[in-house]
């Protein structure tokens, strides 16, 4: 039986089906192929479907290369553009033409600017082809602390999903993006999995929540953990990625982006290739096949086994490729001991991060309640001291404002944050581990990894004198060399002479 203190309030039920309500708006028929609601369509930034966003890189590209018949002209053009459109917005500017005023030196022809800002204002104006902002954030919400700010992005036909900007105690910005509007891989913990799946985001409409949350923080990190399999989405996830790393865009580096999926393994085989050097992060949940087909209901598709096999693939594409592996903690399902030894002879020997992440309650129809924090720290020491596994518990943020993992489909990185759990390995000189006081305090606490030996301070004094003898053995043999030398030019100076 659930306890009743996990069980949500009545407010919080009703918040989560208003939610839903408004992500399935009823009454027009939406460019995604669904139903929609006309009054959200006619307040949405652009509500004329043939105006695209100016952060659709491709399109933008054909555009220009149809009105300027030079391809590399058009593609240099459309970076410069997009690297003005990406200052402004920073700065306030909301249209394209208020990107022109600010950056009136962008060297594009007549003809692109006429097409682009049309005879009106309003975004892409009247007749304009293209909008700074094809999406507006119709609500925003801080939790307490300060640290995590959940928005409400509507789409251009009514739809709205969620972004999520978490702010570590580390002074970096983490973003949170969604790629669909709704998901279908239907996973037994997440509330995103009921709504089934409605759309799938344009590059643009991608990029722009980064756009959105760049005005307020300087943003360092993506991650693909919102609303949405990216790898189901995989064009518009790539040309998004290719724009937030452009250094005519958003500059990011390919290491700072994390790409989440529960595995499409087609699409898994082609990622390094199409996104080199991004990060990738297996929703995995469970140990065995059975099991995982219980939690996530597309296992049955893509098996486990041939899950690893491709994981094996990734890891083996290059020296600096880092994966994490989420393991989301369900209290009575798999938290127990067994299925901690399970997981790590399925993962021993491979270079990847287990991140246990503690259910947070959401109302899905599964039931599923929170563990018990035992469990997790002995799932955490199992995984590390048996099978020397790098582990950390995820610290949620933002579980006041539902925007922690799995609370209206937002799953969030905490302590530490995603650049230091994707780090390369020699820059991990710690492990760092949450426990509850430090969770309360909002601390995060560093200890020693447990499958390295702490020195001694006799083994530390002893090696210290080691290196010295060392070091004097061979500055003594420097000055033999040096001496020898010496005497024998002196030799051989005087006999020359005589």
């Amino acid at each position: 039986m659930k306890p009743a203190g996990w069980r949500p309030t009545a407010a919080r039920r009703r918040e989560i089906r208003d939610w839903r309500a408004r992500c399935r708006p009823a009454s027009v028929m939406s460019s995604r192929g669904v139903v929609m609601d006309a009054s959200a369509m006619s307040s949405s930034p652009s509500s004329s479907s043939s105006v695209s966003s100016v952060f659709d890189r491709e399109k933008l590209v054909e555009w220009m290369r149809a009105r300027i018949g030079d391809g590399f002209k058009a593609r240099a053009h459309a970076r410069n553009l997009t690297r003005a459109c990406v200052e402004c917005a920073r700065e306030g500017a909301m249209t394209l033409e208020e990107v022109f005023v600010r950056r009136p030196a962008l060297g594009l022809p007549r003809a692109v600017v006429d097409g682009l800002v049309g005879g009106g204002g309003g975004g892409g104006g009247r007749g304009g082809a293209f909008a700074l902002f094809v999406t507006r954030v119709a609500h925003e919400k801080t939790s307490g602390d300060g640290s995590t700010k959940k928005m409400i992005v509507e789409l251009r036909d009514g739809h709205r999903v969620e972004a999520c900007v978490m702010r570590h105690a580390k002074g970096r910005t983490t973003l949170c993006v969604s790629s669909q509007v709704g998901c279908k891989m239907g996973c037994t913990f997440c509330a995103t999995g009921t709504l089934g799946e409605l759309g799938n985001l344009t590059p643009g409409e991608i990029v722009e929540q980064l756009a959105h949350a760049s005005r307020d923080d300087s943003v360092r990190n993506v991650v693909f953990m919102g609303m949405g399999e990216p790898l189901n989405n995989y064009a518009s996830v790539m040309e998004a990625i290719e724009v937030m790393r452009d250094d005519k865009g958003f500059g990011l580096s390919a290491s700072k982006i994390t790409v989440s999926t529960v595995g499409v393994i087609p699409r898994m085989r082609t990622l390094t290739r199409d996104a080199p050097g991004t990060c990738l992060a297996l929703s995995l949940h469970a140990p065995t096949q059975e099991l995982r087909q219980k939690i996530v209901p597309t296992a049955k598709a893509y098996k486990l086994g041939d899950l690893m096999a491709v994981l094996d693939e990734y890891l083996a594409s290059g020296p600096k490729m880092k994966t994490m592996i989420e393991y989301c903690v369900l209290g009575g399902v798999n938290d127990d001991e067994t299925c901690a030894e399970q997981l790590g002879e399925l993962l021993r020997g491979k270079e990847v991060i287990v991140n246990l992440i503690p259910l947070n309650p959401t109302d899905t129809p599964a039931g599923h309640v929170p563990p018990k924090p035992e469990a997790v720290q002995k799932m955490l020491e199992i995984l590390t001291r048996r099978f020397g596994l790098f582990t950390t518990v995820r610290h949620e943020m933002g579980q006041d404002i539902s925007g922690a993992c799995g609370m209206l489909s937002l799953k969030t990185p905490g302590e530490p944050d995603i650049e230091d759990m994707m780090a390369p390995r020699k820059e991990r000189r710690s492990h760092v581990r949450t426990n509850g006081a430090a969770k309360r305090a909002g601390e995060v606490t560093k200890t020693a990894p447990p499958v390295r030996e702490a020195r001694s301070a006799d083994k530390t004094a002893a090696a210290a004198a080691a290196l010295s003898s060392l070091r004097a053995e061979r500055a003594l043999v420097v000055v033999s060399v040096v001496s020898a030398g010496l005497f024998a030019y002196s030799w051989y100076s005087r006999r020359s002479r005589h």
